[in-house]
């Protein structure tokens, strides 16, 4: 449950962002479909975002071995979330798929990635995401410095995608480190308490989407605010009782560095 615990913290906040800034069209949750990305999706009208949490419960460093190490029976991480991403493109044409790796871990400053004759410097795999990884996301050229060739080239390898998809893959996965599910015990504002109860009720909410018996497994905007007892906030009250709080849910640090429905009545509450 010490992984479970902050993953429905972080789907809660990834979620409430959206629902309330009006693009939420549904939450997938626990998908068979969507391979290694089933964690969690969100949709919107033209992009479906897909998430894999994983979780340490004292963070620490996040390697590139991490990042592409094999383990008997199980593909390595690169490759579970290419193998989401493609799924997920096949299951939603028209749309932008996006995947992310969402981690409360920091990448690692003292492990060393493979490296060609020519070596970066630092050559750990916080350096490799500041000057290739993310310098590629970011720029129209898409070039990747020399000395990370190496580097670049085992990614598109272990991914186990071809050279075209993978530039394609990288500027549709966010490796995003460094998260923590905003904890807001200790605030005094109206509003801040606000959020904090709709948050615990989320969290508390979506695991028994997975449990219930029904086996529901999408639930559409509408679905979601029924079952969460929300219908009159939205349709009635002004979108401030949705409030802000910046800490809710932001792009993670650069990769540098009141209760719940009972059981019984959950089917019928999102029917």
């Amino acid at each position: 449950m010490s992984g479970y615990v902050p993953q429905y913290k972080v789907a809660a906040s990834i979620t409430f962002h959206h629902l309330r800034d009006g693009t939420l069209k549904w939450v997938r949750i626990a998908d068979p479909e969507a391979g290694r990305v089933d964690d969690f999706q969100v949709g919107s009208e033209s992009r479906v975002d897909g998430f894999q949490v994983k979780w340490s419960q004292f963070g620490g460093p996040f390697t590139f071995k991490d990042l592409v190490g094999e383990t008997p029976g199980s593909p390595n991480l690169l490759a579970q979330l290419a193998e989401g991403w493609t799924r997920l493109r096949a299951a939603h044409p028209g749309h932008r798929v996006v995947v992310h790796l969402v981690t409360n871990q920091t990448p690692s400053v003292h492990d060393k990635v493979p490296a060609g004759h020519a070596k970066p410097a630092p050559r750990h795999f916080a350096s490799f995401l500041a000057q290739a990884w993310e310098a590629f996301r970011g720029s129209s050229s898409r070039n990747v410095p020399d000395v990370w060739s190496a580097t670049w080239e085992t990614l598109r390898r272990r991914s186990g995608l071809v050279k075209e998809s993978f530039g394609q893959f990288v500027r549709d996965c966010q490796l995003e480190f460094g998260y923590n599910p905003p904890d807001l015990r200790t605030v005094r504002t109206r509003e801040q308490e606000t959020v904090h109860n709709d948050l615990q009720q989320l969290a508390q909410f979506l695991p028994m989407v997975v449990a219930d018996t029904a086996r529901i497994v999408e639930l559409s905007r509408d679905q979601l605010i029924n079952g969460l007892g929300w219908r009159a906030r939205v349709e009635f009250k002004s979108r401030h009782e949705f409030p802000v709080v910046e800490e809710l849910y932001q792009p993670v640090q650069p990769t540098v560095y009141s209760g719940p429905r009972s059981q019984d009545h959950f089917s019928s509450a999102i029917s």
